[in-house]
């Protein structure tokens, strides 16, 4: 479970997200929303995630999140 451990390294990294809120439903009672965005994330140098795959030190994503719930 612990292999490869002893030979990690701390690389300096930062991320930037930004994202826009959607939220309907009534206030008193449900909350629905959906929220959209972006996340990049850079680092000093490339990161190996898999020793067979092409790395990089820059990760952009997009995700999409849906939430619904109650208030009490």
């Amino acid at each position: 479970m612990f292999q490869g451990v002893p030979e990690s390294s701390i690389v300096p990294g930062g991320h930037l997200k930004a994202a826009l809120t959607f939220e309907f439903g009534n206030a008193k009672s449900s909350v629905v929303g959906i929220e959209v965005g972006v996340l990049m994330e850079v680092f000093a140098k490339e990161i190996e995630l898999m020793p067979n795959a092409e790395n990089s030190a820059f990760y952009p994503n997009a995700f999409i999140t849906f939430y619904y719930g109650s208030q009490r």
